[in-house]
């Protein structure tokens, strides 16, 4: 995981969004009486946003869709935010739980801060950490968590979804040795 000096970093850029002009135009037509422009401006921020400088501009987006004053300008917002942190593995399989094994390299080798996500992602399921029957979601949940951390972070979604086929291949095989699969 990121050293406490990226953490810092992002708070940072988090409560001080960085704002660029250009996205701040977009932000502003995203509020225009034209819904053409709306439309327009707010499918061009989605385009920023999932390109490879996304996670800069997602922290503007952010604290627009909480902060500013029109409500159509907020909808647009987190509707495009959204957009940021939808991510899977590129095969379309399930998103795979949180593996926490020794196999991989930094930034992924999660010896210990795996504990944070899963325990987020316990509480939105009522302190439940899931079974064989539902596929142990909130595991599932847990590593969604950990993507959207990497994301915010700089990491590109090509690096981010490479994870994820990684972990989605090491879990067919968990399943398979371990006679999960029906």
């Amino acid at each position: 995981m990121p050293g406490p000096i990226h953490q810092l970093l992002l708070w940072v850029v988090l409560l001080n969004p960085p704002g660029d002009a250009e996205t701040l135009k977009l932000i502003k037509k995203t509020g225009d009486a034209s819904f053409k422009v709306r439309e327009k401006a707010t499918l061009k921020l989605k385009d920023r946003v999932l390109g490879p400088k996304g996670w800069w501009i997602v922290a503007q987006l952010e604290y627009d869709a909480r902060h500013n004053p029109d409500a159509e300008i907020r909808a647009r917002c987190k509707w495009v935010v959204a957009h940021f942190y939808l991510i899977g593995p590129s095969n379309g399989k399930k998103m795979p739980w949180l593996c926490y094994t020794d196999k991989r390299q930094t930034p992924y080798n999660l010896q210990g801060d795996h504990q944070k996500y899963l325990e987020a992602a316990t509480k939105n399921y009522g302190g439940y950490s899931g079974s064989p029957q539902d596929g142990y979601l909130p595991w599932r949940c847990a590593t969604e968590l950990l993507c959207h951390d990497l994301l915010r972070l700089g990491f590109s979604r090509e690096r981010v979804i490479a994870l994820l086929d990684r972990m989605v291949l090491e879990e067919e095989a968990y399943e398979k040795a371990n006679d999960r699969r029906p």
